[in-house]
């Protein structure tokens, strides 16, 4: 549920400046990276350097791809960094200003009062098997009749679902439509020339419907995030709609992407698809630990918050290179998750190295899906809850099968998009 950028758009790019080692030359952006955010860091990334500085224009910009990096920025030293990046800028101007681009005071003040709305697992778990029913009985007409069902978008709005519905007591369709163009404004966030207002259509239809939602359901059942935020003096009006933007977004899409991404890796390996389906049928307590394995392995290769942006507040000096006051920061799960100094055999899926006795890194700064620091994502556990609950209930009752499962690739967008459309064949299970 966290979603943090600050990467370049890439066609921004001029030149790296300010190399690391001193006379190392410079890292520069061959034109085929121009949109592909993802491509432009995995090459800084491979420069053999953890620490690597360039520009954006004027702007210096570093990337960090050491656990140890990012526990100095995010940890030991957070108090240097704020995040105030343009990434953030764009998300509280164009689309909402809540928990996720709050710094400080009030960022500390957002997640007192909004991290007991995150505990009542029961809640989420009654909401999620309803959610889930209805899930299934859409697949089941998809399995008799033998037609193509697009996973991404049926996994997204199930997520969407549990999240109305588990946050705010709300019934998820109204937002279903809006939820979508907003996110494709997000997507396009890269490439938008400073100042650009892409995002004021969809954000103002999603408002609308927003505020119609919580003027219909005064005297409902209000779900306990909701709850908490209408009891709150601060989150009249404005300021709780866009509380409530914020939790919807982060809340679903991350854990969709996840969850579409799990399925298509499952696809790809349809020996530990077997296995896990057999455990599904014949040892519960195993197979719930494969399935949570399979989902962290999953978030390791497609984290759906894949950059943690950060600006530094003060001079600082970080893996050899001096970050001066107001340079942009990233740190990149999907690259530490990839660092061949801490994953062996990195771009395998390997479920078994979060199981009792897998082999995986021990620095706690090495796998962070959800973050770290104080900032760690509040949902981690409500998105686990969910997943597991997901991926156990369908696949024990099917199996998916799709064409386009091995040439799936991950689009870099503000979240680490799975492909949507993705079709899939439903095939029940006996």
């Amino acid at each position: 549920m966290t979603l943090h950028s600050d990467t370049p758009s890439a066609g921004q790019l001029r030149t790296a400046t300010g190399c690391p080692f001193g006379a190392s030359p410079a890292v520069a952006a061959p034109q085929r990276d121009a949109t592909d955010r993802g491509q432009l860091l995995l090459r800084l990334a491979r420069s053999g350097r953890d620490a690597v500085s360039y520009r954006i224009g004027a702007e210096r910009n570093v990337l960090l791809n050491h656990p140890d990096h990012a526990q100095h920025v995010l940890g030991s030293n957070r108090d240097n960094y704020s995040k105030d990046t343009g990434a953030n800028r764009y998300f509280r101007t164009e689309v909402a200003d809540g928990i996720l681009t709050a710094d400080g005071a009030r960022w500390r003040w957002h997640r007192t009062l909004l991290t007991p709305a995150f505990r009542d697992r029961q809640r989420l778990a009654a909401t999620a098997r309803e959610a889930i029913a209805a899930l299934i009985a859409r697949f089941d007409s998809a399995a008799d009749t033998g037609s193509e069902v697009n996973l991404s978008a049926a996994i997204a709005e199930v997520t969407l679902s549990i999240t109305t519905r588990a946050l705010f007591g709300m019934n998820h369709q109204p937002f279903i439509e809006h939820c979508a163009a907003l996110g494709s404004v997000l997507d396009d966030a890269g490439s938008l020339l400073p100042g650009a207002a892409a995002g004021v259509g969809p954000r103002d239809a999603l408002y609308r419907q927003i505020r119609d939602a919580v003027s219909a359901s005064a005297t409902e059942d209000h779900g306990p995030a909701l709850s908490a935020l209408t009891g709150d003096p601060t989150h009249a009006g404005e300021a709780l709609h866009q509380q409530m933007v914020t939790l919807l977004l982060a809340g679903y899409e991350t854990t969709a992407n996840s969850l579409t991404w799990a399925w298509i890796l499952l696809m790809q390996h349809p020996d530990i698809y077997g296995e896990w389906q057999h455990l599904l049928d014949t040892d519960h307590d195993r197979a719930a630990d494969l399935t949570k394995a399979l989902f962290d392995e999953t978030l390791r290769l497609y984290p759906s918050a894949w950059l943690l942006g950060r600006r530094a507040l003060a001079d600082d000096h970080v893996g050899g290179i001096d970050i001066p006051a107001g340079a942009a920061v990233t740190i990149s799960p999907f690259l530490l998750h990839r660092h061949p100094q801490f994953w062996d055999d990195a771009e395998s899926f390997r479920p078994q190295r979060f199981l009792t006795g897998g082999t995986r890194p021990t620095h706690r700064y090495a796998y962070i899906p959800f973050g770290a620091g104080h900032r760690y994502c509040i949902g981690s556990s409500y998105a686990h809850d969910e997943a597991a609950m997901i991926l156990t209930a369908l696949g024990a009752r099917y199996t998916f099968q799709s064409a386009h499962a091995a040439d799936a690739r991950p689009d870099h967008k503000f979240v680490l998009r799975a492909p949507d459309p993705f079709g899939v064949i439903v095939r029940r299970r006996s």
